[in-house]
């Protein structure tokens, strides 16, 4: 049986290599918006990608491992929030990032209906909002896959269980929640 240690270096392995395989996917018909944040996403260290249209970005979430998607809401192709619908069809673990140069009330009342994560508006005078919340989505992007990788090895160890077991399992599951707890930090908003 591993140690408990030996389990929080497994998972904090897991983690860095899921923040490091994180894919991002830019749709913006702007090729001057599309550069900035590609280079922005370049020197988070993030891997990106560029597309100018709804279909592209369809077949790259299709033959691709994306976690966020940044759309821009004026697109060749469709709309941005049209976009995102056809996404939570396919796609819904993804996350999607809005891009408007109009903050009208309709857009921001679709964006929360779409559940998108953030809604950026343009011009991107501060980039160090665009950072927060890049950083902000590809880390609940990989909190969600580590959750799924950790509750993976639970169910596997439930069910080995037999009735004697019960007792010295529960311990185990115990001492694996609590050690995946202090990692995240965060657990109960993560569970």
């Amino acid at each position: 049986m591993t140690t408990l240690k030996d389990q929080q270096i497994e998972w904090h392995r897991y983690r860095t290599r899921l923040e490091r395989e994180t894919r991002v996917l830019i749709v913006d018909s702007d090729a001057g918006v599309s550069e900035q944040l590609h280079d922005l996403l370049f020197r988070l260290h993030i891997p990106a990608r560029s597309v100018s249209s709804a279909e592209q970005a369809l077949e790259q979430v299709a033959g691709g491992n994306y976690a966020v998607v940044i759309t821009a809401e004026v697109i060749r192709g469709m709309r941005g929030l049209a976009l995102t619908r056809q996404l939570r069809v396919t796609q819904p673990e993804i996350d999607v990032v809005l891009t408007s140069w109009d903050p009208s009330v309709p857009t921001l009342s679709q964006a929360f209906e779409l559940r998108l994560l953030d809604l950026l508006l343009k011009p991107f005078d501060d980039l160090d909002i665009v950072t927060k919340v890049m950083i902000q989505a590809v880390k609940r992007s990989v909190d969600r896959r580590m959750r799924s990788h950790v509750l993976g090895e639970l169910r596997g160890l439930l069910q080995r269980l037999d009735p004697d077991a019960r007792l010295r399992t529960t311990a185990a599951l115990d001492q694996r929640l609590s050690a995946y707890k202090r990692l995240l930090g965060r657990f109960d908003r993560v569970l």
